[in-house]
C-alpha cells in the first residue's frame, strides 16, 4: 500500500514547499534544528547544512554524526548521509570511528546464500555505505584505517573499500590488490573477513585477482565461500 504524505513526513520526507521558512536560518539555528522532534525538520536541517555550508567544517560533520547516531527516520538518515558523502579526508577519518556502531543489521555470521546481483553489494552498515560513496580522494584514509580498526569495524570497512574500488576503476592496481591479499593471509581464520575479502576481489578486473580466486576456491570447505569466489569471478569477467 502506498504511503500517504503524512506518513512520509513522519519518516522525514520533505518537499520544496516546506523549505522556504528555514532558508534564512544561520549555522547555529540549523544545528539546533537537527535536534527537532519533527523528522522532516531534521531532514531539512541536514539538507540546508549541505547546501549553505561546507561539510568539512568540524562542527558541522560532528553534529551530523551525532544526529545520525540517534536518527530513526529513514529520510532524515538519507539526507544526513548525502551531506557526509561530500566530505573530505578529515570527515572520512572521523567517520571511521563509528563503523559498526549504528544499527544492528551488520553481518554477524556468514549468510546462507550469496547475492545474485551483478553489482557490488551496498554496505549494510550506514557509515560503511557513506564512506564507500565518498570521493576516491578519500581512499587513502580507508587504506590507512585498515591498521587502526577493531576486527568488527574492519568487517565493515572492507565493504567501503570494495565498493569504492568497484565504482572507481582507477583504484584497481597491483598495490591495492596486494594489500587485500595481505589481509587474506592475516585473517584466514575469520570466515566473515575472508568472505568479505573475496567480495572485494570482485572489484579487481585483473588477471592476478582471477588467478587467486581460482586457486583459492578449491581450498574452502564452506560452500558459501566457494560460491562467493565463483560470484566474484563472474563479476570480474563481466566488467
Amino acid at each position: 500500500m502506498k504511503s500517504s504524505k503524512n506518513d512520509l513526513i513522519k519518516r522525514g520526507w520533505f518537499d520544496e514547499s516546506q523549505i522556504s521558512k528555514f532558508l534564512n536560518l544561520d549555522l547555529n539555528s540549523l544545528l539546533n534544528l537537527l535536534k527537532s522532534d519533527k523528522p522532516n525538520e531534521r531532514s531539512i536541517a541536514s539538507f540546508l547544512l549541505g547546501v549553505k555550508f561546507n561539510v568539512n567544517n568540524k562542527e558541522i560533520y560532528k553534529s551530523l554524526i551525532d544526529a545520525l547516531l540517534n536518527e530513526s527516520a529513514l529520510y532524515a538518515r538519507i539526507e544526513i548521509s548525502k551531506v557526509l558523502e561530500k566530505g573530505d579526508c578529515s570527515v572520512a577519518e572521523y567517520m571511521v570511528n563509528f563503523l559498526a556502531k549504528i544499527g544492528n543489521n551488520q553481518y554477524k555470521k556468514l549468510p546462507k546464500k550469496v547475492s545474485k546481483k551483478v553489482s557490488y553489494p551496498l554496505p549494510r552498515d550506514i557509515i560503511a555505505r557513506i564512506l564507500g560513496k565518498m570521493d576516491k580522494a578519500n581512499f587513502c584514509i580507508l587504506i590507512y584505517s585498515l591498521t587502526k580498526c577493531t576486527t568488527e569495524q574492519l568487517h565493515e570497512l572492507l565493504d567501503s573499500i570494495g565498493f569504492m574500488i568497484f565504482y572507481n576503476p582507477s583504484l584497481v592496481n597491483l598495490k591495492n590488490f596486494n594489500i587485500i591479499i595481505g589481509l587474506f593471509n592475516k585473517y584466514k581464520d575469520d570466515e566473515i573477513m575472508v568472505w568479505k575479502l573475496i567480495t572485494v576481489l570482485s572489484a579487481f578486473n585483473i588477471g592476478e585477482s582471477k588467478l587467486f580466486l581460482l586457486k583459492t576456491k578449491d581450498n574452502f570447505s564452506n560452500k558459501v565461500l566457494v560460491l562467493e569466489c565463483e560470484r566474484s569471478l563472474r563479476l570480474i569477467c563481466t566488467k
